[in-house]
């Protein structure tokens, strides 16, 4: 992600999702067996053409999709390791976990 005023880079594990505001961005990134790739959630700020990491989670799941439900709030689909027969790897939906921003910074609630 580059700034397009100050040019600043930010080096986010996922794709940036922007928030309603536009003061913050989400990135989600899924790799529970790879281990090629982070298996986390970061929330970055944008201030004055800067970015800064406020958070990031780490869950025992895999961070599937998020959507922003308000400026403080996110909700995180989540998927669980489910092993089959045919698929020992395989990974099934299995609820949802919300960030949300609370007393000046970021929580999971799972």
């Amino acid at each position: 992600v580059i700034h397009h005023l100050s040019g600043q880079r930010a080096l986010p594990s996922g794709y940036p999702l922007a928030s309603p505001d536009g003061k913050n961005f989400l990135s989600i990134s899924e790799d529970l067996f790879g281990g090629n790739r982070p298996n986390n959630i970061e929330i970055w700020r944008i201030t004055k053409g800067r970015f800064s990491k406020d958070a990031n989670f780490e869950p025992t799941w895999g961070p599937r999709a998020g959507q922003w439900l308000t400026p403080g709030r996110i909700s995180i689909a989540k998927h669980c390791y489910a092993p089959t027969e045919k698929n020992n790897a395989e990974l099934r939906p299995c609820g949802q976990a919300q960030v949300e921003y609370s007393q000046a910074q970021w929580k999971m609630i799972e």
